[in-house]
């Protein structure tokens, strides 16, 4: 639109725009010595609308040469009677020209939400493709307070914070978490499940209901797919464990390695070598590393469920029942320059296969919650009685008996008692018959529950008594 001018009679010329618009720009806007406008009206009375509102005014010497750009946004002015209105001054003199060119009207594509919905209309250009991702990388899940949200995250209680590292921004300014690259059936990893995550371990698709962490309500531990280590273990102080792991390993390949770090002074971060204060970690024998055990070897070639066990120093002088540990796999050892760091930290680049889990778990003083333990004349035997509540990575019980204070005790089981409700939070009820007993003779007994891990837990003793029985000779007549 160019060239409005006044044919001598003193009158103000009108150009109106209709239509739905967004945004309006003119490349090149009034020119002239004298005030002309721009304005905006929403009302559907005529050209001479009373409602308008002023967008702007411009002044300008008499010369063709002085233009002036502006662009305005009108977005706010959105409705189907929408008018534009571009105005020269009445003042404007005979054979005096008003220009204005360029003017452009865009309509911006706005989202009406965050969600992926649109507005009630359609763009009028443009287009929506979705796609069906399936999430390749795979990150730890404890919780780490330099993360996408900037929102700290507790590791324990006490306001102790957790700075371990999970996820894998370098911006974020704390060391970046493990990475590892998933191919489907061909990557090896931890356990017999793993689950896939997507660009960081609080960011975008999950093949898990929730993010690995999440950081605005403090929740950790999010990674449906940690199954490498017992759910439960033990934890003396300064004495040595063992942890079993497996690793599923479906094509053969190369060697692998597994390291497990331990926060064992509960400060949360995996980062302490023992050998300074005040983070130190000290037993008997040394100073203690938090990284546990270190570049365990899994043999190149090997295929399908592979059992280790990992032995490693434990650290616990309060009888913490809470840790952070750190299991990995990776096909390159911690201190190679594309392999983990010494802190359970990765090297600043995604690896290609093998998986990292983080447990945080009651590491109570014993896989079973027993509720009884009795023992009874039964016929001409005892019977051995006991209930549990609970048998976490229970691997079943022996029964050990002796003759009330007199000797050591000795097994009365064969083999081990198999446990009825083996990892399971709900318990079960047993019974033991014991026919080698003397009667009249008191005998103490032993209960032990056995745990995944191969450690034993005593409970009792419990005495009974073994019956006498009189026999009558039958006499008849």
């Amino acid at each position: 639109m160019e060239g409005c001018h006044n044919d001598g009679n003193s009158n103000q010329t009108v150009v109106e725009l209709v239509g739905d618009v967004d945004d309006m720009e003119t490349g090149d806007a009034p020119d002239s010595s004298n005030h002309d406008g721009v304005a905006m009206s929403n009302q559907t009375g005529g050209a001479r609308g009373s409602n308008w509102t002023q967008l702007g005014r411009f002044a300008g010497p008499a010369t063709d040469a002085a233009y002036q750009s502006a662009s305005y946004d009108i977005s706010g002015y959105m409705a189907s009677n929408t008018r534009i209105r571009f105005l020269s001054s009445s003042s404007l003199g005979t054979r005096d020209y008003l220009y204005v060119d360029n003017v452009r009207i865009v309509a911006a594509a706005v989202l009406a939400n965050d969600d992926g919905r649109g507005p009630d209309y359609c763009f009028t250009e443009g287009e929506t493709e979705d796609y069906l991702y399936d999430p390749t990388l795979e990150f730890g899940d404890a919780p780490d307070s330099t993360n996408n949200e900037s929102h700290s995250m507790a590791a324990y209680g006490g306001g102790v914070l957790g700075n371990f590292p999970t996820t894998i921004n370098p911006a974020l300014g704390g060391p970046v978490g493990m990475c590892h690259i998933l191919r489907q059936g061909t990557t090896p990893f931890l356990g017999r499940s793993v689950t896939a995550e997507n660009t960081d371990a609080d960011r975008l698709a999950d093949s898990d209901p929730l993010y690995n962490i999440l950081p605005l309500t403090d929740q950790p531990n999010n990674d449906g797919g940690d199954d490498a280590i017992p759910s439960r273990l033990i934890l003396p102080h300064c004495q040595a464990i063992q942890v079993p792991f497996t690793a599923t390993v479906p094509v053969a390949t190369g060697a692998l390695y597994v390291n497990v770090w331990v926060d064992w002074n509960r400060d949360g971060d995996w980062g302490d070598p023992g050998t300074h204060a005040p983070d130190q970690v000290v037993c008997p024998g040394g100073p203690l590393s938090e990284w546990a055990a270190q570049n365990l070897l899994i043999p190149a070639g090997t295929t399908g469920v592979y059992h280790g066990v990992a032995t490693i120093t434990s650290y616990n002088p309060t009888g913490s029942t809470q840790v952070w540990m750190r299991v990995t796999l990776t096909r390159q050892q911690v201190g190679a320059a594309d392999g983990p760091r010494q802190d359970g930290s990765g090297p600043g680049m995604c690896v290609d296969g093998g998986e990292t889990e983080d447990h945080f778990r009651d590491y109570g003083p014993t896989a079973v919650k027993l509720i009884s333990l009795a023992a009874a004349a039964h016929g001409k035997a005892i019977q051995v009685t006991w209930e549990t509540a609970s048998e976490v990575d229970n691997a079943g019980f022996n029964l050990y008996r002796r003759e009330a204070g007199r000797e050591a005790y000795a097994r009365v089981n064969g083999g081990l008692i198999p446990a009825q409700a083996p990892g399971q939070e709900q318990g079960a009820y047993y019974a033991y018959l014991d026919p080698d007993v003397t009667p009249g003779v008191a005998y103490e007994y032993l209960l032990e529950d056995v745990d995944l891990n191969g450690t034993p837990t005593s409970h009792g003793p419990v005495v009974a008594t073994a019956p006498y029985f009189i026999f009558l000779p039958l006499l008849e007549r």
